[in-house]
């Protein structure tokens, strides 16, 4: 049997509850204000963010007032548009350029921390006023520490299914806190 529940209780050992805290209140913060929250992710991590932006807008429903929760991830055609025009590195700067406004919050989510389109997603997110998230996983790459909030799994590089379990899991506690 291999040591795949060892190293997901490890890793989850290392996720920084005070973060998962911080990320709540800045869901919940967007949601009383109304901004717009924007959610990306490659590979399992785009569904991920597709998952998150369906809990945030189905499940968080408070007297009428849900998180205006939006996965960048979801619509193929604007992607491989992008990708094919412009080049892969801009199918989520180019999407926020059109629907972002100052104020609004973006969530990367990324293992690696270093996927060349959430970086530049990132980088002009806070250069336009975004405030920046980012879920990242083995060291945390160049998101950890660009982005305004890091919420980090500590695991072994090339760990995927670990970090994106725990990715899920923390959306999944965001959603849920968002309820209470």
């Amino acid at each position: 049997m291999n040591d795949y529940w060892q190293r997901l209780k490890n890793a989850l050992g290392s996720v920084d509850d005070f973060a998962i805290e911080a990320l709540t209140g800045k869901v919940a913060d967007a949601r009383s204000s109304g901004v717009r929250l924007w959610l990306i992710g490659n590979g399992g991590s785009a569904t991920t963010a597709d998952h998150f932006a369906t809990d945030l807008l189905r499940c968080t429903d408070i007297n009428g007032a849900p998180v205006r929760a939006t996965s960048l991830c979801s619509n193929q055609g604007v992607i491989t548009a992008t990708a094919n025009d412009f080049e892969y590195q801009h199918v989520f700067t180019r999407q926020l350029q059109t629907f972002a406004s100052a104020g609004d919050v973006l969530v990367s989510i990324s293992a690696s921390g270093n996927s060349p389109n959430i970086v530049d997603a990132v980088k002009w997110s806070k250069a336009h006023s975004i405030f920046t998230v980012a879920l990242t996983g083995f060291d945390g790459g160049t998101l950890r520490t660009l982005a305004d909030l890091s919420v980090h799994v500590a695991s072994a590089v090339g760990d995927y299914g670990v970090v994106e379990d725990i990715h899920l899991s923390i959306c999944h506690v965001v959603a849920e806190n968002l309820r209470i």
